[in-house]
C-alpha cells in the first residue's frame, strides 16, 4: 500500500515536471523581485517518507491521515491594499500578504496525490463569475504551531468593516495552456480577486472586486516573519458539531 502511494508520487512529479522544463526553456520567470533565490529544482522534487502517513516533496509535508499540506512561507506586508494572500517570491508581491519560494507546480502535485480534484479558474481577472472547483480551508500557524489562525483572518473587508467571512477557498488548479502551468510562472497561489493563474481563489462575490480587502494589520502585528500555510480538506459537521 506504502509502495503504491510512493509510486503514484513519482509519477505524478514527473508529469508535472514537464511545466517546469518548459517554463525554464522559455526563460520566462521573473525572479527581480524576490527576496531570496528559490530552492533548486531538483530540491524541490525529493521525497521522503517521514512516517506511514507523512511524506516530504522538498518543502511541501504531505499528511496523509489529517489530509492536509503544509509549506513554508513568510510575511510578505503587515498593511496595505491585497489582492493575494500567498504567491511566490517572484510573483506579485507588491499586493500579497504572504510569499513562498515553494513551486506552485509542486503544491499542485501534492494536491492531486492527496485526492484533491481541480476545477475552473475564472476566464480573466476580475470575472464576477464564480470559479469552480474542490473547496479547500485554509490556515496560517506560527511559533511551531502554537499559534493558528484562519488565512481568511489576515484579509480586512473594508466595506463591511471586518475580517474576511470564512469561506472553503476554490482549489481551481489554476491554468495549462501550451505546456505552460500559469501558476508557476506568474507566481499565484492564494487569490482574493478572481484570478484565472491562480491556484486557489476566492468564492465570494467580493472576489470580483480589487479594491474590497486590506491587510489586517492589528493581526499581522502579531506574527513573527515565518510561518506555515495548511491547506486541509474540510471537516465534515455534524448536528451535534464538528467531526
Amino acid at each position: 500500500m506504502m509502495m503504491r502511494y510512493l509510486t503514484q508520487i513519482y509519477v505524478v512529479i514527473g508529469v508535472l515536471s514537464l511545466c517546469i522544463s518548459n517554463i525554464l526553456s522559455a526563460q520566462t520567470v521573473d525572479r527581480s523581485r524576490s527576496t531570496g533565490e528559490a530552492p533548486s529544482e531538483v530540491e524541490q522534487i525529493q521525497v521522503e517518507k517521514i512516517s506511514d502517513s507523512v511524506f516530504k516533496l522538498g518543502l511541501i509535508t504531505i499528511d496523509k491521515a489529517n489530509e492536509s499540506i503544509s509549506i513554508p512561507a513568510k510575511v510578505n506586508q503587515r498593511e496595505g491594499l491585497i489582492e493575494l494572500l500567498l504567491c511566490t517570491e517572484w510573483g506579485r508581491t507588491h499586493e500579497s500578504a504572504f510569499t513562498t519560494n515553494v513551486y506552485p507546480v509542486y503544491l499542485q502535485t501534492a494536491m492531486l496525490v492527496l485526492g484533491f480534484k481541480y476545477g475552473a479558474p475564472v476566464a480573466f481577472a476580475g470575472e464576477s463569475k464564480t470559479p469552480t472547483g474542490d473547496p479547500v480551508e485554509i490556515y496560517v500557524t506560527w511559533r511551531d504551531g502554537s499559534e493558528k489562525a484562519r488565512i481568511e483572518d489576515f484579509a480586512y473587508d473594508q466595506p463591511k468593516k471586518s475580517s474576511m467571512e470564512h469561506v472553503s477557498w476554490v482549489y481551481t488548479g489554476s491554468q495549462f495552456v501550451n505546456g505552460v502551468f500559469y501558476s508557476q510562472e506568474e507566481g499565484s497561489i492564494i487569490t482574493t480577486y478572481h484570478d484565472p493563474n491562480t491556484m486557489f481563489d476566492n468564492p465570494l462575490p467580493e472576489g470580483a472586486d480589487d479594491t474590497v480587502y486590506y491587510i489586517n494589520a492589528d493581526l499581522m502585528k502579531n506574527v513573527p516573519e515565518f510561518v506555515t500555510i495548511i491547506f486541509a480538506k474540510p471537516r465534515q459537521v455534524t448536528e451535534g458539531g464538528d467531526l
